[in-house]
């Protein structure tokens, strides 16, 4: 499957799960993955409210296990910044970050 896939699937699971609309899932699942790095997040998660979104233990048991279940065969911090580069508003700037921190880490 393509990441594209594993995350459509992975928002839908959240969605089914947790009773809640496919744009909550989405953004959940957003948050659970993003560390703030990107410049979306620097512009705008203040304003939207993201910035102080909270998980429950329960929404974050079950991101978890569905991010764990998903783009399998990757570390789980690769697997992370990946979803994060599929979700993230800001994607260019997403990568950007992403591709320099790769290089720097040897990726």
């Amino acid at each position: 499957m393509s990441l594209y896939e594993d995350v459509e699937n992975a928002i839908e699971t959240i969605e089914k799960q947790l009773n809640i609309s496919r744009e909550d899932a989405r953004q959940l699942l957003h948050r659970y993955v993003c560390t703030g790095l990107c410049g979306w997040y620097e512009r705008e998660a203040e304003k939207t409210g993201f910035a102080t979104l909270k998980l429950t233990e329960e929404q974050f048991k079950m991101l978890e296990a569905t991010v764990q279940s998903i783009v399998s065969g990757e570390s789980s911090k690769e697997r992370m910044k990946r979803i994060h580069i599929y979700l993230c508003p800001r994607g260019p700037c997403s990568r950007l970050r992403w591709n320099l921190e790769a290089l720097a880490e040897g990726y």
